[in-house]
């Protein structure tokens, strides 16, 4: 039970921080380019979901682990994210306004698995 109620905030959590970071990739897109607002984007997410997962998802701290693995992890996510968003707009010539949907389709659960490594004690 407890796992199946860490899922559901951690999809919760993750749905509120897709909106928002969506909604700044939007935003920066057409001034920025694809490149650069999703990187702006994904920093903006990387703050908003380390407090979310620390304090609501897993509501523990991972100590040392978490201090490590948290930069590594948002580091992986990044450039897997960043190539499918580059393969989505400049390889299959699909619209860049949905990229970051694919690459959430393919980290999203990749994340959960690292963070509640990271976050959790045991």
């Amino acid at each position: 039970m407890k796992e199946r109620a860490r899922i559901t905030r951690f999809l919760a959590s993750g749905l509120v921080n897709t909106a928002a970071t969506y909604a700044l990739y939007l935003l920066l897109l057409r001034p920025f380019g694809h490149r650069w607002a999703y990187g702006a984007a994904f920093a903006a997410g990387i703050v908003f979901a380390y407090v979310l997962y620390r304090g609501f998802v897993f509501r523990e701290h991972g100590g040392a682990r978490s201090a490590i693995g948290n930069p590594l992890m948002y580091g992986a996510q990044f450039l897997i994210g960043l190539a499918i968003v580059e393969a989505w707009t400049v390889w299959l010539d699909a619209p860049a306004a949905f990229g970051p949907l694919a690459a959430l389709a393919v980290t999203v659960p990749l994340t959960y698995l690292a963070s509640r490594w990271i976050f959790t004690k045991k």
